[in-house]
């Protein structure tokens, strides 16, 4: 028997990091909504608390938004953007 580890998403860590995102950004849950998501605040809030999920283009357009991989929202990598996981593996690389 194969003991696998599962890579799986962690839907409370996405959203989580999303909000987190948002609050960086300076952002409110009204404009995230709006100009992101493309909804209400409340939905928005519905989205961002669990009580509604996530669709893939909400993934889509808030990593665009706020320039992280959706890996990281995922909670796949903890490295925000692609860029910074090469910049990673550059320095770690041997002489």
């Amino acid at each position: 028997m194969h003991n696998k580890t599962s890579a799986k998403p962690n839907n409370d860590v996405m959203r989580h990091r999303i909000d987190e995102l948002r609050k960086e950004a300076g952002m409110t849950q009204d404009t995230y909504g709006r100009e992101i998501l493309h909804c209400s605040q409340g939905t928005a809030s519905q989205k961002l608390s669990g009580q509604l999920a996530l669709s893939a283009l909400d993934i889509f357009r808030s990593a665009t938004a706020f320039n992280v991989s959706t890996d990281y929202l995922y909670g796949l990598t903890d490295t925000r953007t692609r860029k910074d996981a090469e910049k990673r593996e550059t320095a770690m690389a041997p002489a």
